[in-house]
């Protein structure tokens, strides 16, 4: 994807930069500290600036590429930009259904957690009017994170098996392990015990026993 977007630059910098985009994506499926994260934020930091006024993803493909190369002090606000975009109307379904999975990562990582609420619910409710069935596990599993966090075990146990019938045969892994690990709770499990089942998905080793 790399290679791609790199290719593209000189053919058409929105695509490219867009194709960054989907290159964070991936990489942080391989998982947040992941050499691929860094591989792509270094890359994107060359990327051809954006057309003006940047657009939502474009802040938050330059933020987050500043985030991971220059840390905190230098990300957080272009983030903070990013997601103030991204909650308002001008955004298309289009983009919605893009990038706001990615966004509501970045709403994590800075601690935005009313931002993190408002993209989840606003992604499950696009995957739903579209009838975006591949789409709607992976604005799932952002939402029963965002539950597991509150602390909210069961309502993370509910909103995964109401989507699980309709989406069957399309059902990711991660949204799987998320909603076991929200029944950890009505299991009866403790608190210690939810703890290292998170820390392990977090971390990406294995899935919740």
């Amino acid at each position: 994807m790399l290679s791609a977007a790199k290719q593209l630059e000189a053919l058409d910098a929105g695509l490219a930069r867009e194709t960054y985009l989907e290159a964070f994506t991936a990489a942080l499926f391989v998982g947040r500290l992941s050499p691929a994260v860094g591989d792509v934020a270094r890359a994107a930091r060359m990327a051809p600036a954006p057309l003006a006024p940047a657009r939502a993803p474009d802040l938050l493909l330059d933020g987050l590429a500043l985030l991971v190369t220059e840390g905190y002090a230098a990300g957080t606000p272009v983030l903070r930009r990013a997601l103030l975009a991204f909650r308002g109307q001008d955004i298309s379904a289009e983009e919605g259904l893009s990038w706001l999975w990615l966004a509501g990562r970045a709403a994590m990582a800075v601690w935005g957690d009313e931002t993190w609420h408002i993209l989840a619910s606003r992604h499950i409710k696009l995957a739903r009017d579209a009838g975006a069935l591949s789409e709607l596990p992976l604005a799932v599993r952002s939402r029963i994170l965002l539950h597991a966090h509150a602390g909210e075990l069961a309502e993370g146990a509910a909103l995964g098996d109401s989507v699980r019938k309709p989406t069957a045969e399309t059902v990711s892994e991660l949204t799987a392990q998320e909603a076991h690990i929200a029944r950890l709770a009505v299991d009866g499990r403790t608190n210690a015990e939810i703890g290292a089942q998170l820390f392990r998905l977090a971390a990406g080793h294995g899935r919740p026993s």
